[in-house]
């Protein structure tokens, strides 16, 4: 009797208890790689959109582009002058050239 009870003391783990740490595993791991795949969704859309507005900027700034007439209006402490100008770039950037070219 006393050799069984030894046995039965220090056997291994169960099934169950293999299981639920292969289940902690197989989870892990997939929150792990749903977090990389995101991660790297996200830089690629960062990636996109830097060079985008690299693109924007540069443009304004080579004002290669042909140019549309406008104004702008520059306020200061007496008052405010209204100077014509000829603008360069895109929407969402732009760079602005006296309209007699100075």
């Amino acid at each position: 009797m006393k050799r069984r009870t030894t046995l039965r003391n220090i056997r291994g783990e169960t099934l169950v208890e293999a299981l639920a740490a292969i289940l902690i595993v197989a989870l892990s791991s997939a929150l792990l790689l749903l977090g990389v795949g995101a991660g790297a969704r996200i830089s690629r859309t960062s990636d996109a959109e830097s060079e985008r507005r690299s693109a924007g900027i540069a443009q304004a700034e080579r004002q290669s582009a042909p140019g549309t007439p406008g104004t702008v209006t520059v306020a200061f402490a007496e008052g405010e002058r209204t100077v014509d100008v000829t603008v360069y770039g895109g929407e969402e950037f732009a760079s602005y050239r006296k309209a007699d070219g100075r």
